[in-house]
């Protein structure tokens, strides 16, 4: 792949008005090291929504001359706080810093890393947290083969030198920010392979590997909050594909974190440049994306939006819903607007969809920004003036990750707030109420005198793949939620009950304010609304609609808990049933496996270990048609499902689904599984009989798991 996005074709002139340079005094550096003791322990989707959107701070301390990095090596100027402050002021809440060692690493059997270029990557690092950002630092440049002064290569023989070095740096630099808080976050590598593109090397590969081990171990070993900090970790090229599918990628185990952690604190970090004749080749005339495009000729022949969604879908399937976050660590595109005048609009759709989808599959996007904001250039925000020059492309991010609830964001997800819940008004002392007690669609949410019945009861359900809530409202039985009328984004738009769908508007944000009261705000308008006491009534009976947020005492909530009733969750494991070929229906607890058209239930011996948990049995799911086998429950309410199952074939993903009332009836979700076993999530949004089963070809189910 032409790596124009790192190393810049174009001499940038030096005439540049430069930012005031702001270095931290001694007092400034003991204060910050002093409150960097403390740590909060955020779980996956805390972690992911605090972090937010993310940009890189490309071209700086990777920039290197003769295999001695530089921040000013390739025309950029030094980094400055105000710059920042800018990026911040832009509306991302996280900071990648690319760094190269190479020539700062000496040639001493302890590979000692020069003092000074640790303290000046210390620098901007304090620079990032002292401003409320989470920072991202990794190691970048040594692993390309095209610079001098490389030497992470996965393709050499001489390994063993190779990771003794790689630790004794990652050792320093591990111990250099041990103290620090959860905003700071490693990752081991960047685009590491052996050159060659095409299918990997499973010898590089698992070199690949061995440095993701070798980097996990050697962090967690150095102590302090290094045992509980989150890191990152890529596969090969930090491809897609590569990653998740078949190819040699193998997490590392994580055995030397903080005892207090029961699961891994590993992060996949994966790149998106696709279609890559629109976001970086220089020479190519497709200059427009998606639906912002207007020129059929100007369009790649791979690489549009489906194809994202099937990407990001894939890497929710084998990560995200197995508990490892997913970073996108570079997406972005260059300017072509010298040779089409749409550039910066198609520019920023790509931007509004890979962080749309990032965001839907519980992700985190991290911009790319080489600092050169001309043609060709991936730069957002000029680093001389510190002033934003893609405005567009910062307004198509703010869509998505709005600044007015990136603020708040620590707070609302710092716990879970699943449950059942009265919710009081904070303006009026009146309670959010679905009028008549109604089931019914459409029926009216409003504020009522409190009647401690159900038609003032509330469910929270956290969708995993959002971080967004369902409400579920007591006066459906908990079948129906709270919904955004007709999708709207407007102000004044009523808010009522209807059947769950799923959909943006039937999401909420909601985020803790002060003094114990809520903001409820709307996934629809990307949290800039939220739930509001039209007109400032303080009458049973006024009206809940959508209104712009502003924060006052008619659109702050208390949530105060209720009792309901509660399914009881139940389980099914392979490992129970027994052996051979049932042709009859069976039983297992509150589970039924059944099977027709001639089929058998079809129970195998095949030892196999996942995420922990060793199974003896496998359930076989289908060949030849949908209705071959499934497996029926009943669930009481709104649940969740997870299933751990393999494609019977190593080279191909099938579909597992399931559905409601029968096998074939109404979908609930679609799963897609590899041939590596993996745990899959679906969310069943109110009582009924529900099935599971391939939609055609052969799955291995190991285990099936249903929560309230």
């Amino acid at each position: 792949m032409n790596k124009t996005k790192k190393w810049l074709a174009h001499v940038l002139t030096l005439a540049m008005v430069i930012c005031s340079i702001s270095v931290l005094s001694f007092g400034q550096q003991a204060k910050l090291e002093a409150a960097s003791g403390s740590f909060q322990n955020l779980n996956q989707s805390q972690f992911v929504s605090a972090m937010g959107a993310g940009w890189n701070l490309g071209n700086q301390l990777e920039a290197a001359n003769n295999g001695v990095p530089s921040e000013t090596a390739w025309g950029n100027p030094t980094i400055t706080e105000n710059l920042i402050k800018a990026v911040k002021n832009a509306g991302f809440t996280s900071i990648r810093i690319p760094v190269s060692y190479m020539g700062h690493i000496g040639s001493d059997s302890n590979y000692t890393v020069d003092a000074g270029w640790l303290n000046r990557v210390q620098q901007v690092v304090d620079m990032c947290v002292n401003n409320g950002l989470y920072a991202i630092i990794n190691m970048h440049g040594d692993g390309y083969t095209t610079l001098d002064g490389g030497w992470l290569f996965c393709g050499s023989s001489n390994q063993t030198a190779i990771k003794a070095k790689y630790k004794a740096v990652w050792k320093q630099i591990a111990t250099k920010f041990k103290n620090y808080d959860q905003h700071l976050v490693f990752e081991s590598m960047n685009e590491e392979f052996d050159g060659t593109y095409g299918t990997p090397s499973s010898t590089a590969y698992a070199n690949i590997n061995a440095y993701n081990q070798i980097f996990v171990d050697t962090v967690r070993q150095t102590g302090g909050n290094n045992a509980k900090r989150w890191l990152m970790i890529p596969g090969w090229n930090t491809n897609i594909t590569y990653t998740v599918g078949n190819y040699g990628f193998s997490l590392p185990t994580d055995n030397y974190r903080d005892s207090s952690i029961s699961t891994p604190r590993i992060m996949i970090s994966v790149h998106y440049y696709d279609p890559w004749d629109f976001c970086g080749e220089e020479s190519s005339n497709v200059t427009q994306w998606g639906e912002t495009a207007t020129n059929s000729s100007k369009i790649s022949s791979w690489g549009d939006e489906s194809a994202l969604k099937s990407q990001f879908s894939s890497l929710y399937n084998k990560f995200v819903a197995a508990g490892y976050p997913v970073v996108i660590g570079e997406y972005g595109s260059i300017d072509k607007s010298a040779y089409d005048s749409t550039s910066a609009a198609q520019r920023a759709e790509f931007a509004k969809k890979v962080c749309t989808y990032a965001k839907k599959y519980g992700m985190v996007p991290v911009l790319w920004d080489n600092g050169y904001t001309g043609t060709y250039g991936f730069g957002v925000i000029d680093r001389s003036t510190c002033k934003v020059t893609q405005q567009k492309i910062i307004d198509a991010i703010a869509s998505v990750y709005p600044k007015s609830s990136s603020s708040n964001s620590s707070n609302s997800s710092a716990s879970s707030l699943e449950g059942t819940y009265y919710i009081k008004s904070s303006f009026s002392g009146l309670y959010l109420d679905v009028a008549n007690g109604s089931a019914s669609n459409n029926a009216n949410v409003q504020q009522y005198t409190y009647t401690g019945t159900d038609r003032q009861k509330f469910k929270l359900v956290k969708d995993s793949a959002t971080g967004y809530y369902y409400i579920y409202t007591g006066a459906s039985g908990y079948s129906k939620v709270v919904d955004v009328a007709g999708k709207s984004t407007a102000d004044g738009a009523n808010i009522l009950q209807y059947s769950y769908k799923g959909s943006n508007n039937q999401l909420f944000d909601i985020q803790k304010i002060s003094n114990g009261a809520y903001a409820i705000k709307t996934r629809v308008t990307s949290s800039a609304s939220c739930l509001d006491v039209y007109n400032w009534s303080t009458a049973a009976g006024g009206n809940i609609a959508q209104y712009s947020y502003w924060g006052g005492a008619c659109q702050l909530w208390i949530l105060e808990k209720a009792s309901d009733t509660k399914g009881t969750d139940i389980s099914l494991s392979a490992n129970d049933l027994t052996y051979g070929n049932h042709t009859n229906a069976i039983t297992s607890g509150s589970f039924t496996i059944g099977a027709s058209s001639g089929k058998n239930v079809a129970v195998l011996n095949r030892n196999t270990t996942v995420n922990g948990t060793s199974y003896s049995k496998v359930l076989q799911m289908n060949g030849g048609n949908s209705t071959g086998r499934y497996i029926k429950f009943t669930a009481t309410g709104a649940c969740t499902v997870k299933v751990t199952a393999a494609s019977t074939s190593t080279s191909a993903s099938r579909t597992l689904r399931l559905a409601s009332g029968s096998v074939g009836g109404s979908t609930v979700g679609n799963a897609t599984i590899t041939g590596t076993p993996s745990t899959v999530t679906y969310k069943i949004p109110s009582a009924g009989t529900y099935y599971l089963y391939s939609t055609r070809n052969g799955i291995y189910v190991y285990q099936v798991n249903v929560a309230y």
